[in-house]
């Protein structure tokens, strides 16, 4: 008999693949991660809250992808407390001048949505404090292995940014869209 994987599982016999499930252990004032949103690390951040979320099982409340049910619905009460504490984790990785600014939003995909809007448009003035640090980084104290991982987190911060060009024409092999050059442009600027 071959082993069932999870979506053949019945949420009864694992709760844990229940998106409404809320384990015993996770509670509204537990933080997601260590990463606190300050305006400036958005990157960072929203990744950290994704790996989060994804672990617990809630990314889809952020993603809009699970909606809320309609009124009267058996599983309304389950959703909005599940909603409530998404949010609730959101909030208390923030700054507070920022999440008391984001307390009104309605649910977690309107928040989600408002901060990407505020933080997440223009990727022109975190590239440019990037290179920036990575311009003035210095060894300093730092022993070979720690200055090298901080210039390799701004490398990669920036290659994240920056993003690689895509084909465009659909036919690597028979590329027309200049690929090959905008990759060397790309690393020749660096």
């Amino acid at each position: 008999m071959a082993p069932a994987n999870e979506s053949t599982i019945s949420p009864t016999l694992n709760p844990y693949i229940d998106p409404l499930f809320i384990a015993v252990n996770e509670n509204a004032s537990v933080p997601l991660g260590s990463i606190i949103f300050d305006g400036n690390n958005f990157m960072n951040w929203s990744r950290s809250i994704t790996i989060a979320l994804g672990a617990k099982n809630k990314l889809a409340f952020m993603e809009g992808k699970h909606p809320k049910p309609t009124e009267g619905a058996d599983e309304i009460q389950k959703w909005v407390r599940c909603d409530y504490i998404v949010r609730s984790w959101l909030q208390a990785t923030k700054k507070p001048e920022i999440a008391g600014s984001l307390v009104t939003m309605q649910s977690t995909k309107i928040l989600w949505e408002e901060i990407l809007e505020r933080y997440g448009q223009t990727k022109a003035p975190p590239l440019f404090q990037l290179k920036k640090e990575l311009w003035d980084a210095e060894q300093g104290n730092s022993s070979v292995s720690d200055y090298y991982c901080k210039l390799k987190g701004l490398w990669d911060q920036i290659a994240d940014l920056e993003g690689i060009p895509e084909c465009s024409c659909g036919a690597m092999s028979k590329c027309s869209c200049n690929l090959a050059k905008q990759m060397l442009n790309l690393q020749a600027a660096k």
